[in-house]
């Protein structure tokens, strides 16, 4: 059996990478669809004084986050169009309904999530377990608050912070419950593989 792992496409999708994944059974994608280079730049170079859309205003905003989304949505077609079944998770660029930002609410163009089920052969395994025979395939993607960030805060604001703390927590229950309650039932009788899908 031959699987394919491949992620971090940011916008684009290589012929040979294409041509590598016609030769497999099946793929596995941690993400990371959209090119988001442009609000990735933003977002380093006013790091602590305000957030990227303060910086551009909402009407640019909305034009940069559509920019954004369609690039990932010109990927996932691809990776469709391949034919073969592509198990898949979000990472943290992409644009996905779960925990997306208050604050970006208003600019967001859509979502991944209604495109995915559509799709013939795109599985999204995000935050669940699939099957493939024998095979579990266990996924845990989006964005993920970093621990550094909860020890030292970025924000000065409390709310902000709190909102950072609690999401962290919520995060945190998450991945315990789901990988506590994915066991294999018949472990004993017959060994079943897993493969681990994360995005961090």
């Amino acid at each position: 059996m031959k699987i394919l792992a491949i992620g971090d496409f940011h916008g684009k999708f290589p012929a040979k990478l294409r041509k590598e994944a016609r030769k497999a059974d099946f793929i596995i994608s941690a993400g990371d669809f959209v090119n988001a280079d442009i609000i990735r730049k933003l977002i380093f170079k006013h790091w602590t004084n305000k957030s990227w859309i303060d910086v551009v205003g909402i009407k640019k905003a909305k034009e940069i986050e559509r920019q954004c989304f369609n690039s990932g949505l010109k990927v996932l077609k691809e990776l469709n169009s391949i034919g073969k079944k592509a198990f898949i998770i979000f990472g943290n660029t992409d644009f996905y309904k779960r925990d997306r930002y208050l604050d970006s609410e208003e600019i967001s163009p859509g979502y991944f999530d209604d495109k995915i089920k559509k799709s013939k052969n795109l599985i999204l395994v995000d935050r669940n377990k699939r099957r493939l025979g024998d095979l579990a395939i266990i996924g845990h993607g989006g964005y993920v608050e970093i621990t550094d960030f909860i020890r030292h805060p970025l924000e000065k604001e409390r709310r902000k912070q709190k909102i950072r703390l609690e999401r962290y927590k919520e995060y945190e229950k998450r991945l315990f419950r789901l990988f506590s309650n994915k066991k294999p039932k018949n472990f004993i009788l017959r060994p079943q593989k897993s493969i681990l899908l994360i995005n961090c």
